[in-house]
């Protein structure tokens, strides 16, 4: 029965491949990163960053080199056609996202399984779950992504062009976001992948300087473009900033960031021993059972009933959870489980003869992003999760491969020779789970917006940088009233985890950040930039925020004196925010 569904289906299939490969694959990848556009406000991380794209004169020099490339693409992106609003800005963004999982898709499609390749990169965006306004993540993603595949179609054609092309992407990539300069690491799958292909060492020599040469292309494109723009003393500065970033806070430190990592996967080893025991256990049982076929069968039920258990037991446990709307605890662990299962595929691949230059190229290329891709950031392994566009796709198609041979009773001993009915079940149920799970995920969260459960149901009316989107009434309420009480504020400082107010109300900085609570703001830099003010500014306040952080205490003495000296009264207040004006 089961292989008479499998024929029909694989005949259907390659009647309409065409339709289903160039059609509707690549139109779901386009369209479904874009889902949620309409859905959300949140006043910190996702509006921090247009902020910036909209005054960048107001952001400190070592904030906008450090993120040049992406700060650039940024103002340019709001010059386009209703990119002035928030769903604007969040289509062109989401857009970006559709590219890199496009990108990935037709690089890979016509080597490995294309449905692999699909059901991979719709995991990947299911998975990604940064604002996609954040470009130098966003488009960090992108140029890794694009770079990934450029080097892949090099092993594959032996073509240095496409080398050029790659270093030319990660080049570029180092001013989106100073870190990725890190991603230079690429090369090793390339050096890899000639080894395993016994090229000679004139090629090898030869295609890495192809690499270097698009690396060193890529680089000087925006160094000019900033020196032409800030100078020499612009790249002072930056150096200078960026040393003083990591003195101040600790946690971008690089020994920190290696721990953070390392934590995470042993916080979330336990998860997958319980897997592995429930497949061991199964397949003892089955083992044993196999030449009686009705115990065969009815163990086969059963161990599915075991398997949804389990899945119930993780639950309980807080493994994962169904309120979608709450943080990342509902698919966090499963991204770590994907991830881990992708480091035991890329050993599997890279120590078997069964698996061809290709292959072994592309778990080169999948082990790297998974190592490289946390570096830089002080934000566990949630990057891993955004960036899994050649992750996924590797795993869908090592699992593929898996099952296919399963299918046809894949020997491992004579005692387990047609076993396979645990891991192939487990795998099959597993991931059918994931999938649905991420995808009620991708179309019910949105950062920092309705996470306590409300329903967003409400469009926000009279605020311009928001038409058409939709938030929470409570959210709604207060971001109307804080913008009619602002129209005739000039400038402003922003405290309270609320930089996104100077993107929303359209309303520049009175100092060189819209986000002085951050560590990384030091009390030194507030204390100059406010000696630094000709006339007080208002000072809008989130009235909600945490009060941890380094510092941040002596911050808010630093301005509630600024608050007092210059005689400033509360002009307006809600459930949200308060503001504080000069009485005139």
């Amino acid at each position: 029965m089961l292989h008479k569904l499998t024929d029909i289906i694989d005949q259907f299939y390659n009647r309409h491949r065409f339709i289903i490969e160039d059609v509707i694959m690549p139109l779901t990848l386009l369209i479904w990163p874009l889902v949620m556009a309409a859905q959300g406000v949140d006043v910190s991380d996702s509006t921090y960053s247009p902020g910036n794209y909209m005054f960048p004169e107001t952001v400190g020099e070592v904030w906008l080199l450090s993120t040049y490339l992406s700060n650039l693409i940024g103002e340019g992106i709001l010059l386009l056609p209703g990119a002035d609003t928030l769903l604007g800005l969040n289509i062109y963004t989401g857009l970006i996202i559709s590219a890199t999982a496009l990108v990935a898709y037709y690089g890979l499609r016509r080597d490995f399984n294309p449905v692999a390749m699909w059901l991979g990169e719709i995991l990947a965006v299911n998975l990604n779950w940064c604002p996609k306004g954040i470009l130098y993540n966003t488009l960090t993603y992108f140029f890794f992504t694009a770079a990934a595949v450029l080097i892949f179609k090099a092993i594959k054609g032996r073509n240095a062009l496409y080398l050029v092309a790659a270093g030319i992407c990660l080049g570029l990539n180092v001013f989106i976001r100073i870190p990725n300069v890190l991603e230079v690491a690429l090369i090793v799958a390339l050096w890899g992948a000639l080894i395993y292909m016994k090229a000679d060492g004139k090629e090898i020599f030869r295609f890495t300087l192809s690499a270097i040469l698009g690396f060193v292309i890529g680089i000087l494109i925006p160094f000019i473009l900033m020196i032409a723009t800030h100078g020499l003393e612009g790249i002072s500065t930056l150096v200078t900033g960026l040393f003083g970033m990591s003195s101040s806070d600790e946690e971008y430190t690089f020994a920190s960031m290696i721990i953070s990592t390392a934590r995470a996967y042993i916080n979330s080893t336990k998860w997958m021993i319980l897997i592995l025991a429930l497949i061991f256990g199964g397949t003892l049982v089955m083992a044993a059972v196999k030449s009686k076929p009705v115990l065969k069968n009815t163990w086969r039920v059963l161990f599915v009933g075991f398997i949804v258990l389990m899945l119930r037991f993780m639950w309980g446990r807080g493994m994962y959870a169904f309120t979608y709307f709450e943080h990342y605890t509902s698919i966090f662990q499963w991204g770590m489980m994907v991830l881990m299962i992708a480091i035991a595929a890329v050993v599997v691949v890279l120590a078997s003869n069964k698996y061809n230059v290709l292959s072994k190229s592309l778990a080169f290329l999948t082990i790297i992003i998974i190592l490289i891709t946390p570096l830089g950031s002080n934000n566990y392994t949630m990057q891993n999760l955004n960036n899994m566009f050649i992750v996924c796709p590797f795993v869908f198609y090592v699992l593929g491969g898996w099952l296919n041979r399963g299918k046809h009773r894949l020997r491992l001993t004579e005692v387990l020779y047609g076993c396979n009915f645990p891991w192939m079940s487990t795998v099959i149920v597993l991931v059918t789970f994931v999938m649905v799970h991420t995808s009620i995920f991708h179309v019910n969260f949105v950062f920092r917006d309705g996470m306590d459960g409300s329903v967003r149901n409400t469009v926000v009316a009279g605020v311009p940088s928001l038409t058409g989107i939709r938030t929470t009434e409570e959210n709604a309420l207060n971001l109307e009233g804080v913008y009619a009480a602002t129209k005739d504020v000039k400038n402003a400082i922003f405290w309270g985890d609320c930089p996104g107010l100077s993107y929303i109300l359209r309303i520049p900085s009175a100092i060189s950040t819209t986000w002085p609570d951050l560590d990384s703001y030091t009390l030194k830099r507030l204390e100059t930039d406010i000696s630094q003010l000709t006339n007080p500014p208002s000072i809008i306040i989130g009235k909600n925020a945490s009060t941890d952080g380094t510092h941040k205490l002596e911050k808010w003495d630093m301005i509630e004196r600024l608050i007092d000296d210059n005689n400033m009264t509360v002009s307006y207040e809600n459930e949200e925010y308060v503001v504080y004006t000069v009485c005139r």
